[in-house]
């Protein structure tokens, strides 16, 4: 996530990665919570309904669940900001050239967030563009230049990211087919109505169903609750005639079809095919978890309640008001669990001195490649690598949710993630010392005791420094 990396960049260099992650992922919320608040102020000129829009989208129960640690999907502030411009520029409030540059920017910012989000935001807005020509037949000519000169965005984000795109492509070979499983993280029917445990709402009296969901409850955002179902269903019957109103309309509709994936699921039980297995056929695309669709629907979802609640009048409006703090109450996170839901918690990491206190310089020259145990997801080492200020290099780390090819093709790379030595490690480490001209091993978090005693045979030389065992290995 190179864009969060540059924006906390200041605090990274004088506070560490651990705040920075931290900050982030207590503004990620907010942010998209205040840019969704300009979007729906944008379309209801009226501070209190854009104000509860804002909160719906930002503290939705989509981003409760991301900030379980997942912070390049609860950092969602771009989705709602490109919506913005749109509707500027379609209303001629802001030139083309403004529109293409600032949504450049905040193209190549979400790409540098999650790709993820951004093909899959990619999809979703070609798809709303589709319905709005065919929908808004009075005032095509201002759509189809939002169109060009989005495109023509798109083109220059494409042309920022290209040394990016060039090693993606250059390694796509490595890429697993896919990297979950396609019929798990996927939207329950029953998740809009029943919430998890990471809901204030959620607890044991939802439990017995909840549990039922596939995934995890960190990714099974989909809750709305009944009182924003209800504000859902009062919009619908008021605006469907509408234009815009039908347009939101179909496009909820649209977002939680596709959140359901490739079969529809209901307590956890795959009952029938849904639209989404053929979505699953796209390039890219097929990669995305669709129960994470319900970032958009809980975008659209607030965008509807601030239109809703900006058309009532009288005693509706009050009625309006009441069904919609509701709805806030009703996806309200769960502060009360454990505390290292909401924040890395200090006193949960453990930072050898070697790290902390730079003893690091002592044996290791700028740049050398290591190879820290435990391995990967396993430990801590790209944490500690971060400590050092990227002082050296790791042929390892945990940065993706699969192993390169290139890595994972050792027999001792998976001797590494099983946490022990198998058959012919000594030949087969040194090769892979060799080939990824590895010259420093470091033992920490406790894996002195799997592996000190099968290193201490290779003959190379042992020293005991900041907390950790190294191992300079040679004779390679």
């Amino acid at each position: 996530m190179p864009s969060l990396a540059l924006l906390a960049w200041p605090i990274t260099a004088y506070w560490g990665p651990i705040l920075s992650f931290n900050i982030l992922t207590i503004f990620g919320p907010i942010f998209a919570a205040f840019a969704a608040f300009i979007l729906c102020h944008e379309l209801t000129n009226k501070f209190f309904p854009s104000l509860i829009g804002g909160w719906l989208f930002g503290f939705s129960s989509y981003e409760t669940g991301q900030l379980r640690g997942h912070l390049p999907l609860d950092f969602t502030v771009c989705i709602p900001l490109l919506v913005w411009l749109a509707a500027l520029r379609y209303e001629g409030k802001i030139s083309g050239r403004v529109f293409i540059a600032i949504s450049t920017i905040t193209l190549t910012c979400q790409f540098g967030t999650s790709n993820e989000i951004f093909a899959t935001a990619t999809l979703f807005g070609f798809i709303a563009l589709g319905f709005s020509y065919q929908l808004l037949a009075v005032d095509r000519s201002s759509l189809i230049r939002v169109a060009i000169e989005l495109a023509c965005s798109y083109g220059l984000c494409l042309l920022i990211v290209a040394p990016y795109l060039y090693f993606m492509v250059k390694e796509w070979s490595s890429v697993p087919g896919l990297i979950q499983p396609r019929n798990i993280y996927v939207a329950d029917i029953l998740n809009f109505v029943v919430p998890t445990r990471f809901n204030a709402l959620g607890g044991s009296w939802t439990a017995s169903i909840s549990k039922t969901f596939t995934g995890n409850d960190a990714e099974n955002g989909a809750y709305l609750g009944l009182p924003l179902l209800a504000i859902i269903g009062a919009f619908a019957v008021a605006s469907w005639r509408g234009q815009w109103g039908r347009l939101l309309l179909l496009m909820f509709v649209v977002l939680v079809v596709c959140s359901f994936g490739p079969y529809l699921h209901f307590t956890g039980r795959s009952l029938w095919l849904m639209p989404w297995w053929l979505g699953e056929k796209l390039p890219l695309l097929r990669q995305a978890l669709p129960v994470r669709f319900s970032l958009y629907i809980s975008l659209i979802t607030s965008i509807m309640v601030a239109l809703w609640l900006a058309s009532l009048r009288d005693k509706r409006l009050k009625i309006g008001y009441i069904l919609a703090l509701l709805a806030v109450l009703s996806i309200a996170p769960n502060i009360r669990g454990e505390r290292a839901y909401w924040f890395t918690d200090l006193r949960e990491l453990h930072i050898p001195g070697f790290f902390s206190d730079r003893n690091y310089n002592q044996v290791l020259e700028a740049g050398d490649n290591v190879l820290v145990l435990p391995y990967g997801y396993l430990g801590h080492s790209t944490l500690w690598q971060a400590t050092s200020d990227m002082y050296f290099r790791m042929a390892g780390g945990y940065v993706t949710a699969y192993t390169p090819a290139s890595f994972a093709r050792w027999p001792v790379v998976q001797m590494f993630y099983a946490g022990r030595p198998g058959s012919g490690f000594k030949d087969d480490m040194i090769a892979f010392c060799r080939a990824k001209g590895v010259r420093t091993v470091i033992l920490a978090e406790g894996a002195e005791k799997d592996w000190d005693a099968v290193l201490a045979k290779m003959g190379w030389d042992r020293l005991n420094l900041g907390g950790v065992i190294i191992y300079r290995v040679s004779k390679i």
